[in-house]
């Protein structure tokens, strides 16, 4: 009896250390594993830290980025409505440009209509200058007389009282051209005088502009009669067409 429990007792330690042994290999190959695993995940948490900092990193660049861009639509937004004020700026003056261009060109057609004119008044002043009827003798040109005045030959003065003031007007600067191609010094000056006191009382009531521009014109032809320059008939025409054009009348109109 003693022999059988005694045998089974080591029978117990036998298995008891068997099995011992066993679990004991068992759970070192456990641990080793469990190890393994904890080494790859730590190794795949370092590798998502490393993934979720560049992440991290990009998503600043391109917030940078997108302040950049968002600046530079800003910057090109602000360029594009200074280009359209700008634009609409030149288009006013391009406006303003062409209207003064027209402009430009019919003040130039004007000019050159004016321009044939004056040359062809000029030519016919050329011709009449030296055709003008020689006056009588100073004894003929009496101030306040209405025909002793005259042109010898040529045809009478119309009577004071029915000139207009600036029938006046022309009538005494062809008075006056008379009196300047028939005589000279003091007894031109002399009878000048007395021309121009003679129809000054009508001419009084014609423009001013009118008179004045008579009177310049008298000074011309004394001036320009004697030495005569080679404007000459430029001026006087220009003066001629100022008294004309003050009164309303034309060349023709008016007779020279």
């Amino acid at each position: 009896m003693k022999s059988s429990i005694s045998l089974l007792a080591k029978l117990l330690l036998v298995s008891l250390a068997v099995m011992l042994c066993f679990g004991c290999g068992r759970c070192k190959q456990d641990l080793e594993t469990a190890k393994q695993q904890i080494d790859r995940l730590n190794a795949e948490v370092q590798k998502s830290n490393e993934v979720a900092a560049g992440i991290e990193k990009e998503k600043i660049q391109l917030r940078d980025e997108l302040k950049t861009v968002s600046d530079k639509s800003a910057a090109a937004q602000n360029d594009l409505a200074e280009m359209k004020k700008a634009r609409s700026s030149l288009e006013e003056q391009n406006a303003k440009l062409k209207k003064t261009n027209t402009e430009l060109q019919d003040e130039s057609n004007t000019l050159k209509r004016q321009k044939t004119d004056l040359e062809q008044q000029m030519e016919e002043l050329k011709k009449r200058l030296p055709e003008s009827p020689p006056l009588g003798r100073p004894s003929e040109v009496v101030p306040g007389g209405s025909d002793q005045g005259r042109p010898a030959g040529g045809p009478a003065l119309r009577p004071h009282e029915n000139l207009s003031p600036c029938d006046a007007v022309v009538e005494f600067m062809k008075k006056s051209e008379g009196v300047v191609r028939q005589y000279r010094g003091d007894e031109r000056k002399k009878l000048l005088a007395g021309v121009k006191e003679e129809y000054a009382p009508i001419m009084a009531r014609a423009p001013a502009k009118a008179v004045k521009a008579a009177e310049a014109w008298v000074n011309e032809v004394t001036s320009s009669w004697d030495q005569p320059g080679g404007d000459m008939v430029y001026r006087l025409l220009v003066k001629r067409n100022a008294v004309l054009d003050a009164c309303g009348k034309k060349p023709q109109d008016a007779g020279f």
